[in-house]
């Protein structure tokens, strides 16, 4: 086993030996590599963000349209309610004040009392006058 640890450590060696002759083209290219990832990193995270962007534009886009569709129907039913209120004040202001309109239920009592006397009066009318064609017609025959 320690037989093992030598060779590795050998092995190990000889490669450290290896990377330290080839280090500054290697490290070089090792650098350029890990900045290459990087740069590929930060552009995939770029474009992302960029998908992102536009997608919160869109969607700001389709809220401004719905909130500008929201204010013009408020803004209907804000009519539909002025409107409804000028007729309610207009209905107020037609409608007879009710004292007025005990005086004229009164007045309409009375009136339909005269009308029952009158009927009462053009039924003796014509009663007396069916008698009186009645008569002229007897004394004429």
């Amino acid at each position: 086993m320690l037989q093992a640890k030598e060779t590795k450590s050998a092995d190990n060696i000889e490669k450290d030996s290896l990377a330290e002759m080839r280090s500054p083209a290697a490290k070089h290219d090792a650098a350029a590599a890990k900045s290459r990832e990087a740069i590929d990193a930060l552009t995939s995270r770029a474009k992302r963000a960029e998908t992102e962007v536009l997608t919160l534009k869109h969607q700001l886009l389709e809220t401004k349209t719905e909130l500008k569709a929201a204010e013009d129907r408020l803004r209907e039913k804000d009519a539909m309610i002025r409107d409804q209120e000028l007729r309610i004040d207009e209905l107020i202001e037609s409608r007879v004040p009710m004292d007025d309109m005990d005086e004229v239920m009164d007045e309409n009592k009375r009136l339909q009392r005269d009308l029952a006397e009158n009927e009462a009066l053009l039924a003796d009318c014509q009663k007396l006058l069916e008698e009186y064609v009645a008569a002229d017609e007897q004394q004429g025959s």
